[in-house]
């Protein structure tokens, strides 16, 4: 079985302005992380809770390690695709942890 905990979510605000009437745009940044226990292969799906702002400032870590996107992980709108060839949870213990933080706008 798979979960996720929400484990941070902050906004800040960034943009340009001034006098000049520039815009400001709203960034909110969220860290979610998904436990698995259940045996899985290559095409692990989960699911984010909201729409990246950019797929390439979606960063996954498993187990404390940080992946290479394209690589061990694919990013289209909110699911986010595990690459393994092999199943991690049958030398890794019986829980691994997934752990992906990404901006979005709120």
């Amino acid at each position: 079985m798979s979960g996720f905990t929400p484990v941070l979510a902050y906004e800040s605000t960034s943009g340009t302005g001034g006098g000049g009437g520039g815009s400001t745009t709203t960034m909110a940044w969220n860290t979610m992380q998904f436990n698995q226990t259940a045996a899985f292969s290559s095409g692990l799906v989960l699911t984010l809770a909201h729409t990246p702002g950019d797929p390439d400032s979606v960063t996954v870590d498993y187990n404390g390690i940080v992946l290479r996107k394209d690589v061990s992980y694919t990013v289209s709108g909110t699911t986010v695709t595990i690459l393994f060839s092999d199943d991690p949870t049958t030398y890794d213990g019986a829980t691994v942890y997934f752990q992906i933080s990404y901006e979005y706008v709120p």
